[in-house]
């Protein structure tokens, strides 16, 4: 596999070189030097690799220099660097933005973007490296999440998440050696369905937006209520429904599973498994009648804050390169990632149903603040699943956690804090003796 994949980057390095001359070659006849930092590896490193050739080959004098740093040690190289260390641009998850444009080691570059570049990679996407006002990176590929399901016991997608549980149990029913839905309840893989019930996470300064008196603590209570009533169902075992966190999902791949939500990085593994009894659809409508909008995630090139004119502009024709649709097919086809540029015609018709959800998904949020609420949600959806909480209390207690730590970081003394001025009486429990002030890091 490995080799048919190389040998069909090497036929595309070719043909784009054949077409090298219509690209935009760049009028600076100064050369301009480029290092990139990043940590692809395998298939996603050949096609990188590629596609620096070809781009070079149309651009003769940009040169782009890849420094590879090993899988967990790139992003603390960079933010660690001085800043004569530091690279040109870097290759990186859109998750780090907001810290590194906090730092001032990343440019917003939303003014240096042409509209004909803008116009070519889908909204979703260039939402992933926004961060206040500005924009700080340019996308590169994506992921999302969306429904899996079984064409031997389902032969068509659920419409709707009534019938998903209508299937599960049916199937259950006929096959008791079958589970019809194993749910991916964490925080991470449930999110979509916080946002299609009208739910907010956090403000635009990265505060909790569902304390007890704001608009969007009806939406929370209504996603932790969902998230018990899973919980329930999971513990029927005329149901059909399991809980699992398992990803892959063995269950799924030998077929003693009919459905799940899953993220697309398992699309390969499934469709190995399954063959042409893989279906895969949008996330089912809800009540009422909003379709999941999961969280979107990718990857993107970040420039260097202190990058001067010369290597803004290198950085541009780069990123009119790659987004651009012989950059997109020549790098992400072979890798099974998602294009960030909706021209891109997909063969897959399982990439596809995850090409549309992405367009209808939700911009992983890149505030620093964000690593606050990842363990308190999932915690919170644990305490309703097991009954210990009830949703509003539940809800409470993750906005009373992550607020305290939110205030930290910003400098907040405790009594500036929304915490306090947005507390009633009612809304306030007494605190209780052993309960800890700030929460565990997740």
């Amino acid at each position: 596999m490995k080799i048919l994949i190389r040998k069909w980057v090497l036929m595309m390095v070719l043909l784009a070189l054949s077409i090298s001359p219509m690209l935009s070659v760049s009028a600076r006849t100064d050369a301009v030097h480029l290092v990139l930092w990043h940590d692809e590896q395998g298939a996603q490193l050949d096609t990188l690799q590629a596609s620096i050739s070809t781009f070079q080959a149309g651009h003769p004098s940009i040169t782009i220099d890849p420094v590879y740093y090993a899988n967990g040690t790139l992003q603390i190289s960079f933010a660690k660097a001085s800043a004569d260390q530091r690279p040109d641009m870097i290759l990186t998850g859109s998750d780090n933005v907001g810290l590194w444009a906090n730092a001032d080691l990343i440019m917003d570059i939303g003014a240096s973007i042409p509209d004909e570049l803008k116009a070519q990679v889908i909204p979703t996407a260039w939402g992933l490296f926004q961060f206040g006002d500005g924009l700080y990176g340019v996308p590169y590929s994506a992921q999302t999440l969306a429904f899996f399901y079984n064409k031997s016991f389902v032969p068509t997608a659920p419409a709707t998440w009534a019938d998903v549980l209508t299937s599960a149990q049916q199937i259950h029913s006929d096959h008791t050696n079958v589970t019809g839905l194993a749910f991916e309840n964490g925080f991470f893989q449930s999110a979509g369905f916080l946002f299609a019930l009208g739910g907010q996470l956090m403000d635009a300064d990265g505060y909790p937006a569902f304390s007890d008196n704001a608009e969007g603590v009806s939406a929370m209570d209504a996603y932790l209520q969902f998230q018990q009533d899973v919980g329930k169902l999971s513990q029927d075992t005329t149901s059909g429904v399991i809980i699992d966190a398992s990803s892959p999902n063995p269950g799924f791949e030998n077929g003693t599973v009919a459905m799940l939500n899953d993220g697309q990085w398992n699309l390969a593994q499934y469709e190995k498994d399954l063959g042409d009894k893989l279906g895969v659809s949008m996330m089912p409508t809800l009540d009422n009648g909003n379709v999941p909008v999961p969280f979107a995630q990718g990857q993107g090139f970040l420039l260097n804050a202190s990058a001067d004119d010369s290597k803004v502009q290198a950085f541009i024709e780069w990123s009119r390169f790659v987004t651009g649709s012989v950059g997109q097919t020549l790098a992400l086809r072979p890798s099974g990632l998602l294009p960030i540029n909706p021209a891109i015609k997909l063969d897959d018709p399982n990439l596809k149903v995850f090409a549309d959800q992405f367009a209808h998904a939700t911009p992983l949020p890149n505030r620093p603040e964000t690593w606050w609420y990842w363990g308190e949600m999932d915690d919170a959806i644990m305490s309703v699943v097991t009954g210990s909480k009830s949703p509003d209390q539940a809800r409470h207690d993750a906005y009373t956690n992550i607020q305290k730590q939110v205030d930290a970081m910003h400098g907040v003394t405790p009594e500036a804090s929304p915490l306090v001025q947005n507390a009633t009486p009612e809304a306030t429990p007494s605190p209780q003796e052993g309960t800890p002030e700030a929460t565990t890091s997740p």
